[in-house]
């Protein structure tokens, strides 16, 4: 699923369960998309926007065990994790 442009909700961890989940409104989806990470290891959130605020996604990646959305504002959100759930359309 491309996530350009989707707009960021919310970012939301469950430390006893282990679990991330990414809240995004995508163009063309009537309902938010959620894309779940389990097994969390590591969740980082960098807000420093050194290209200026914006809640758009630029670009988001799953490689190997860690997914990295980038930010119209220049910042990262990574999660390290076991799996994802993450929708294809």
């Amino acid at each position: 699923m491309n996530l350009h442009d989707a707009t960021l909700l919310s970012v939301q961890a469950d430390w006893a369960q282990g679990t991330a989940v990414v809240v995004l409104r995508v163009a063309g989806q009537e309902e938010p998309v959620r894309v779940r990470a389990v097994g969390v290891t590591d969740l980082r959130m960098l807000r420093e926007r050194p290209w200026g605020p914006s809640v758009s996604v630029n670009s988001a990646r799953v490689t190997g065990a860690v997914l990295v959305i980038e930010m119209q504002s220049g910042d990262t959100i990574t999660i390290a994790a076991q799996s994802f759930e993450v929708p294809t359309a």
